[in-house]
Formats: structure tokens, C-alpha cells, sequence
């Protein structure tokens, strides 16, 4: 109950309250409560602590859901390295994450997180392999948002606009496909 009860948390970070609570859940005895709470930290309002050294200090955890749950929320927050003691202890959990996604690859739900790990980290080649299979083992899922950005990480705006373009409105992911679109207007492929 207290794990459900964090990640409810977490649609309330603009409140002080409900936002030292999800801090102080990263310290729960139960590992279930820690690792929902280190997935869903994120930064809140003005005023609010920084959530990556919290992150940090749980990818230490040694439970492996919360080392998890940590790297993708810093991973999310668009940091992809970290400087100082704790960059092994990073690296070392992204390759945890990055394990479990060359295990489950028949699920078209960690399927779509593992191409949102490996875009994340930079691996756009890995993230539209991902996105790729996601659109066979589910057909009716729209990934155009996905592999359009993908496209533009890897500089190939052409096929980065086609993709973009084809994001309907009724698209949760279209809003940012036209901010995508905008930035990349007018850049050239190589």
C-alpha cells in the first residue's frame, strides 16, 4: 500500500508535502516503496530539493529495482552521466537496466521502455531496433513519435520529419512531435 501510495505521490511534486514525502519514501525499509519512489522522483516545483543527489545516493541501493528505478528517473531528467564517486555505481546500474532489456525482448511494453532507455543513453541504432519490434509484436501502436525523434538524434532529419508528421492529434506524444518538428525545420541530413 505504501509502494501504490508513492506513485500516487508522485502526480502531486508541485506540493511541499506530498513531495518530502516521496523524498523520505527513498529511505522506506520496504525495497518495493524505494523503488517506486526512485522511479518517480522527478523534479518538482520551484523551492524543491534536487532530486538527482537523492537518485544518486539510491543507486547504491542494494536492491537491484531501486538501482533501477534510479537510473531511469535520472536517465528521464536528461542526465546521462554523473562526475564524482557516484559515475561507477551509475554506469554500473545503467548496464543492469540494460541487461534486463536484452532479456525480455517478446513484450512490446519493455520492448517501447527498452528504445526509451536506449535513446536516452545514445544508443539511437538499439533504440529503433527496439521501436522496430515494438511495431511488430504490437502493429496497432503508434511509434511515430519515437522513431522520429530517434531519426533526429541520429541527424537524419528527412526521415526524422516523415515520421514526425505522421503523429495524429488525437496522439498523446503530439504536442511534442510539433515542438520536434519546429526545432529541426530547416537542418539538412548529411
Amino acid at each position: 500500500m505504501r509502494a501504490n501510495a508513492a506513485g500516487h505521490m508522485s502526480r502531486f511534486a508541485a506540493d511541499p508535502h506530498a513531495r518530502t514525502a516521496l523524498e523520505r519514501a527513498l529511505d522506506d525499509p520496504e525495497p518495493l516503496v524505494r523503488g517506486v519512489a526512485a522511479l518517480r522522483l522527478q523534479p518538482g516545483s520551484a523551492g524543491a530539493r534536487e532530486p538527482a543527489p537523492l537518485l544518486a545516493k539510491a543507486l547504491a541501493d542494494p536492491v537491484r529495482t531501486v538501482r533501477f528505478g534510479a537510473t531511469l528517473s535520472l536517465l528521464n531528467m536528461g542526465i546521462n552521466q554523473i562526475a564524482g564517486p557516484d559515475h561507477d555505481r551509475f554506469e554500473r546500474a545503467k548496464q543492469e537496466v540494460k541487461a534486463h532489456y536484452e532479456i525480455v525482448t517478446d513484450d512490446a511494453d519493455e520492448e517501447l521502455n527498452a528504445g526509451k532507455f536506449y535513446y536516452l543513453t545514445g544508443d539511437s541504432d538499439r533504440a529503433l531496433a527496439a521501436f522496430r519490434t515494438v511495431e511488430k509484436l504490437d502493429p496497432r501502436r503508434s511509434l511515430d513519435y519515437f522513431v522520429g525523434s530517434v531519426f533526429a538524434q541520429k541527424g537524419d532529419f528527412r526521415s526524422a520529419r516523415k515520421a514526425l508528421s505522421q503523429v495524429v492529434p488525437k496522439d498523446p506524444y503530439y504536442a511534442e512531435a510539433q515542438k520536434t518538428l519546429k526545432a529541426i525545420a530547416g537542418k539538412s541530413s548529411p
